[in-house]
């Protein structure tokens, strides 16, 4: 019998409330090492994320991005009427406010062009390549909404957080990739 998708959300938030600090940087900084050699092609335009509840911490590849290229374009959401929308970052440690649910969001100017890689967090990942999140659906309507000008769609987990199969809809978004700390996991269209 497969869990409920409220049950699997309740369930990993459970694990991941456990998770010290220690454990956190430890585990994002394999996750990051696993991104970096992936994302070894040539790309300009990324979208990251502000960690909340314990998720893995991307952002000091995002600093380290932005510290030593400043060719790349560094996008963040913010949610504005309940939709996230992506704004690029001039300053990396400055373009950040108190935004939604108290996450720090960009006050630059909304990205409208291709975006190569969003980088997705989620409270659990099915190797089918569907995701868990908070529940409010923003990043499946954003990825629906652009899915035109988004190349890779990336989800971004710990090893914990992923699971055979997910249970979805017509509404869930289908990732590309799952980078864990051990995998990366290609997704195909079977």
């Amino acid at each position: 019998m497969y869990l409920s998708k409220n049950e699997l959300r309740k369930n990993f938030l459970l694990l991941r409330k456990k998770l010290s600090r220690e454990e956190i940087e430890y585990k994002s900084n394999s996750v990051i090492l696993k991104l970096k050699s992936f994302i070894n092609f040539d790309f300009n335009v990324i979208s990251g994320y502000v960690p909340i509840n314990n998720e893995v911490d991307i952002l000091p590849y995002i600093k380290e991005l932005y510290d030593n290229d400043k060719s790349k374009i560094l996008l963040f959401p913010k949610i504005i009427n309940n939709e996230i929308s992506m704004f690029k970052i001039n300053d990396f440690y400055n373009d950040f406010v108190k935004g939604k649910y108290n996450i720090p969001e960009p006050n630059t100017i909304e990205y409208l062009d291709f975006i190569d890689i969003v980088l997705i967090p989620g409270v659990v990942f099915g190797k089918n390549g569907y995701r868990i999140g908070y529940g409010k659906g923003y990043y499946d309507r954003f990825l629906i909404k652009n899915k035109n000008r988004i190349k890779y769609k990336i989800g971004i987990s710990y090893d914990f957080q992923l699971t055979k199969e997910i249970p979805h809809n017509e509404n869930d978004q289908k990732l590309d990739y799952i980078i864990s700390e051990s995998e990366i996991i290609r997704i195909t269209n079977e």
